[in-house]
Formats: C-alpha cells, structure tokens, sequence
C-alpha cells in the first residue's frame, strides 16, 4: 500500500527558509550605500565664566554640568525676541582642542520654558585665552573679541538630548547665545549642557552646501507669476540666514543644513504647484492658490453641501505686531474655499475693520461720510489724526489716532468699496462714528464663528474682540466684548451689525472666550466662558440663547427668569469648540486660549444643558503636553467622496502661533477620531489633510495582508522546486512501495 503524499509539505518546509533569506536581502539591501564616519568624542570640562543673572545664577548654571537630568538651569528672563547668554570657560588647554559638537538636554521636570528654539556659538577672536578679562553676555555679537562660530536651531518641543555639529574651532572662552521658542517664554533652561572635541582631522561636517544654493537660486528664478512678493517674505528670513555665499552657508550646524536644504526644497516645491497641491505641512506656514500666506488665525470652517467646498474664515494677522507683544493692528476677516481642504482659493478680505479717519477726527459733518475711505484721497491722507508710531510705549485711545498702515490698500478694489460703503446706507454720521468706534484696527480679532441661518438664508459670523486701546477715563466697558456680522453670500461682503454686551444679574461680565451651536431645531446658542460680576454666579461656561435672527442674544418674556444657564464640569475653559458626534456633545477646551497648552474633551447627552462629563486629554503622544504646540479652533467631520460624514471621523484645524510674531504663524489639520464608547483621540501628522481611507487599518486588513506575504512566499518556493524538478528529473522519481510483496 502506497503512503499518502503531501504535495504542499516541501513548500511549507522550505516557507521559513525563504522568509528568512528575504529578511536578510531585505536587510543587506537597507544597509547598502550608508557610509558612517565615527569619532572618538571627548567630553570636555568647562566653569562657568558668565550666566544670566549674576551670581546666583552662575552656581544654577552648574547644573548643566553634574550629569543629573534631574537638576536644570533656569536663566533670568529676557526681552521677547533677545538672546539667553552663557559663557563657558574651557581651560587654557583648549587651544589644542577642536570644538565640534554641542549636546543640549531640555528640562526634564515636564516645563515647557525656556526651550532653546535657535543657538549661535562664539569664541574669542583673536587671543586663546582671556587673560583674566571678565566678560558678561551684553552685546556678545558686536564684541569684537568675539567672532561667529556657528549657528543652528534645536526643537523646543523635544524632550529628547539633541546635537548640534559644527566646524571646528578652538579657544578658552565660549559664549552660546539660546534663543527660547516665542511660546516658551523669554527665559533659557537646559537639564545638561555637554561639550565636545574631536580629534583634529574631523574637518568639516558632511553638508549640502551646493545644494542649498542651487535651491535659493531656483526659487530667485521662478517667473513672477510663480513667485510673488508674499512668497519672497517667506524667504526673507532663509536669505538672512544663508546668504548668497558659502561663506555664510559654513556658519550653520549640520542639523541647520539639512533643515535649510528640506525648507528650501519645500518652498520651490509648493511654489511651482500653486494651486494643486497635494498636501500642506502641518505646523507651518500655509499658502493660498496665488502663492500668498494664509491670513486666517482663530478660524472656523463652514461646508457648502451643494457646493460640496469648505469654506475658512479667520483673522488676518498680516501686519507687524505692535511694542514688542502680542497685539497687532488689526484688519479684517478673510475668507478661502476649498473642496480638498489642501488648495485654498482666496475669496478676499470679506469684512475689512472700519478706516475712515473722518468719522473721529471732527470733520464728519453729514451721513455722507462713507465708514470706508480711499486710502489715496484727501480726505484720508489730510486727517489731523496722526499714524500711530508701532513703537511707541503706550497704546492711544480708542479713535485718537490712525492705523500705523493701510488696511485696505491691495486687499480692496474701488467697486468693492462702494458695496461694502452700500452696507450702510441710512445710517446717519453719528451713528457710523459708534460703528467706527466699535470695529477698527484696534479691535483685535481673537476668535471667529460662522454659520449659515437657513430661515433668513443669511452666513452668520460673530467675532471674539479685543480692544487694546488705552480706556478713556470713566470707561468701565469690558476690555473684550462680542460682535456679530452677516452677508448672503458665503465670500461676502459681510455687514457689521454691531457689539453685544452681556449682563448677568444685571451686572456686567468679563468675557474671556466663546463658541456657536446650532441644534438640530434650528436654534442657535452661544456658550461663552464668563467672568461674573455677580458674587452669587460662578466663573465657567454660560449657554446664551440667540434671537430668531441670531445676531444678538434673546430676550426673556420675564426679567426674573433669564434664559442663560450655568453648564458646571466645564470650569474656566478657552478656545472651546462643541460638536455633534452620532448622539453624543462633544466639547474641546484648553487653560490657555491663544497659547498652546493641553486641550481635554467632555461629552454630553442631549442638549447643551445636559450633563458633561470630563473625559481627560485628547492629544495622543503630546510630548509637551501643549497639543503639539497648536491651538485647536474649529472641528471638521470627515467626509467621503459623496460628501458624506464619516462616522467618528474628523479634522481639527489648529493655529500654531507665533506670539510676537503672528505673521509667521502656522497652521494643521490633525485627524480626530472618536470612537462608540466616546473615547477621543487627536493624533499628529507632518502633513494635511490626512487620509481616513488610507489611514484606516483593520485587523481584517492586517490578516489579508499576512495572507498575501505567505501566499506570495509559497508561490516563491513551489516554483523553486518546480525548476529544480526540471533540471533534475531523477529527483520527482518516486520510489518503489514493496508492501505488497512482503
């Protein structure tokens, strides 16, 4: 009797052999083309010749020298925007030494000031050691002792001991300029400080020099067209930094380059594919189809179902900030569209803040006087009203002075003028002076919110703003109040209707932030994070009900039984944004407002008055615990092609700020998933907006694709066989069974 065969056994015998034979190609091949050159580091030794803040502070500074991460330094506070110095002393021996590399552990106790963002290094000129001289950090750049070794940058949002490789240099005295992120105060703090030499044919570290330039040439080169003056200010700063020469290239580190060369790439890159782009980078700075920064900071998103476009609308944050803070001129409210939420078509500054100097400075005489001037006529160059000087120490009163630049100049044409003037009509001057009043370019932006009204068919938009003018005397009103506008088209132009006030108890309160819901019965709220004057009303979210219209709030039919109702679990929160997820609320919120800072969810059943439940963090894997460095503004539900939501499926949209600079904000689009039993998790991508159908694997996914990895390896084998059966046939031969004979 003959034995029963098994056809497949010699392919799943040899199944384990081939998958580790193509582990190994695998390996041997990911290997191929790496060249690394390894030096013998030495760590050197230093003292302290300088540290911020004196004395005391140069015994902190040792910190950074007892190789405990625990301890760190902490430097006396800066000016916004100026440089942390410390000056290490090497020893009369490091002339013989090449300084090469810098090592730089952040603070470990979980403390996010004083993050160094960028370094430059610099070493005695001429003379290899002091001489006893004592130097302090003022002025280091311009001390002719002094020379620029390098420069470079670190991430202020790693946790994680970062290097930075420079060329070689030597001297006694080392003096480090850290510059701190603009979000992680104006301090520097570090857990170690390591220095290193290497021996003395190190030369210089391994860089794109060439390559660099090449970039920088491209992008000088790109056609007009491809080219604009907004994409020549993005690379304001890079020019700064390179130059033209190689020279200037050698100042930076080796992580500099790499960053410089990845930047470079990036900005030809988005600069030649204006307007079918495939993706932004999250974190940074955005453009628009023109090649021109996206102007849109604490935003909100409205999608056009018909349409199937997106369309954003937020403050336009384009002018220099003002005295060294965080406050800047204000001008208006723009708005993009976009139907991939990646290429964004500029519909324009859709409410432009009021610039008629005419209305305040007591020449408007009659309710001709447009709210809107041409910024090139008489009657606004003549304004007794002088400009405001950006660097004055002091903000004027409200309506004393003009804006420090035009607001209206290249963002409106003269036919838009008079559409937007047309708003108005009827209004007499008095009137338009308490509009001018309320809505200028001292009226900072904070926060915007819209929504379409189906019953008046109208696009709602309330703003959150902040007045930074200097109170007139006897002037009590809220420093941030509530304003509402509309229009009829979702690009504009949209009509200012006015400020609201509110009052609980009949006492004033402090408005700290705000978000807009809408029910499913058409009935529009307001949840506002309030600061009661009352002693009997707790500080927390507050539900307001808007009118019919929803630009104002509702007024009760009986003063004793207000509509307002205290939400408790919710505490004091900022940038809150409320969404819908099947049947459940959902609430996001931080401590901070403007500054990134970590952001919780809460849920709730029902309506608005329901019960909300805290639920903790949302950002998965937040290394800061600061919502990977953002500001989460408005949330998006992910759709499919037809336009339809995807369940537990949204995008974020997050500013990233840049606090003494707001033009170099940026912006993300971060996925958001919640899952059936509520649980919510905000995840970070390098790059918008990402992709739910690719992203999503199931377990079902990962067993087919083991399926067709072992599939794949017993074809491989089998056919081995086959052709070794082929070339040797004696081998398929079987042999005789002599059962039956025995």
């Amino acid at each position: 009797m003959k034995k029963p065969r098994m056809p497949w056994a010699p392919v799943f015998r040899a199944l384990p052999a081939a998958l580790m034979v193509a582990l190994l190609a695998f390996s041997v091949f990911r290997g191929c083309g790496k060249k690394t050159r390894e030096y013998d580091w030495i760590q050197l030794e230093y003292a302290i010749h300088y540290a911020a803040g004196g004395l005391n502070a140069a015994r902190n500074a040792a910190a950074l020298s007892d190789g405990d991460p625990a301890t760190f330094y902490d430097g006396a506070p800066v000016e916004k925007g100026a440089a942390n110095v410390i000056i290490l002393d090497l020893g009369q021996s490091a002339s013989k030494l090449n300084v090469a590399r810098i090592d730089y552990t952040p603070r470990q106790d979980g403390g996010a000031a004083g993050r160094a963002a960028r370094f430059r290094v610099y070493f005695l000129r001429s003379a290899q050691t002091n001489n006893g001289k004592k130097y302090d950090g003022t002025g280091i750049a311009q001390n002719p002792d002094f020379s620029l070794a390098g420069q470079g940058r670190f991430d202020p949002d790693s946790n994680e001991t970062q290097s930075a490789h420079l060329h070689p240099y030597t001297g006694q005295l080392m003096a480090i300029e850290f510059l701190p992120s603009s979000t992680n105060g104006g301090t520097f703090s570090a857990a170690e400080l390591k220095i290193y030499s290497a021996p003395p044919d190190i030369g210089a570290p391994d860089t794109d020099y060439g390559k660099q330039a090449a970039e920088l040439n491209a992008l000088k080169r790109l056609p007009s067209e491809k080219n604009p003056q907004a994409l020549q200010e993005l690379t304001e700063e890079l020019r700064a930094q390179i130059g033209d020469s190689t020279v200037e290239f050698n100042k930076n580190s080796k992580e500099e380059q790499a960053w410089l060369l990845a930047r470079l790439q990036q900005l030809r890159a988005t600069a030649e594919n204006v307007g079918k782009l495939e993706n932004l980078p999250n974190g940074g700075v955005w453009l628009d189809t023109t090649g021109a920064p996206i102007r849109a900071l604490g935003g909100s998103v409205h999608y056009d179902a018909a349409a199937q476009r997106y369309y954003w609308y937020g403050a336009d944050a384009s002018q220099k900030n003002l005295l060294g803070t965080d406050k800047y001129q204000s001008v208006g409210v723009r708005c993009y569209s976009s139907v991939d939420l990646c290429n964004w078509r500029p519909e324009g500054l859709v409410l432009p803040v009021f610039n008629n100097p005419e209305l305040v400075d007591g020449r408007a005489s009659d309710a001709a006087t447009p709210l809107y001037a041409d910024e090139t006529t008489d009657a606004f160059t003549k304004s007794p009203l002088r400009r405001f000087d950006p660097g004055a120490h002091s903000f004027p009163v409200n309506g004393t002075v003009r804006s420090p630049k035009n607001s209206l100049a290249g963002n409106v044409s003269a036919e838009q003028l008079g559409d937007l003037n047309a708003l108005y009509a009827g209004l007499n001057a008095t009137q338009k002076k308490q509009l001018y009043l309320s809505f200028n370019w001292q009226k900072s932006i904070q926060r915007t919110q819209i929504s379409f009204h189906p019953a008046t068919k109208q696009y709602v938009l309330w703003m959150l703003l902040e007045d930074f003018s200097t109170p007139r005397a006897g002037n009590t009103s809220a420093r941030t109040t509530l304003a509402a506008a509309t229009a009829f088209a979702p690009g504009g132009p949209f009509r200012y209707v006015g400020q609201t006030p509110i009052t609980l108890e009949g006492l004033p309160c402090n408005l700290t932030d705000f978000t807009f819901y809408t029910d499913d019965a058409g009935k529009a709220s307001l949840v506002a994070m309030l600061q009661p004057q009352a002693e009997n009303l707790s500080v927390g979210a507050y539900v307001l009900p808007l009118d019919a219209s929803w630009t104002a709030l509702a007024e009760p039919e009986k003063p004793e039984k207000p509509l307002w109702q205290y939400l408790p679990g919710l505490g004091e929160l900022r940038a809150p944004v409320v969404f819908r997820c099947e049947d459940t609320l959902v609430m996001l919120g931080n401590k901070s407002g403007a500054a990134p800072s970590a952001t919780s969810y809460y849920l709730a059943k029902g309506d608005l008055t329901g019960e909300w439940q805290t639920r903790g963090a949302l950002a998965q894997n937040d290394p800061l615990n600061d919502t990977f460095r953002s500001v989460l503004r408005a949330v998006v539900p992910a759709r499919d092609a037809q336009g339809k939501p995807l369940s537990g499926q949204f995008y974020c949209l997050a500013d990233i700020p840049e606090a003494y600079d707001m033009r170099k904000s940026g912006y993300a689009l971060l996925p958001l998933e919640i899952d059936k039993n509520g649980k919510a998790i905000l995840r970070w991508e390098d790059t918008a907006p990402p992709d739910y159908a690719e992203a999503a694997i199931t377990p079902l996914h990962i067993v087919l694709i083991c399926a067709g990895v072992l599939i794949a390896g017993a074809a491989v084998t089998l056919g081995l066989l086959l052709l070794r059966k082929k070339r040797h046939p004696a081998l398929s031969k079987e042999p005789e069974d002599n059962d039956d004979e025995a």
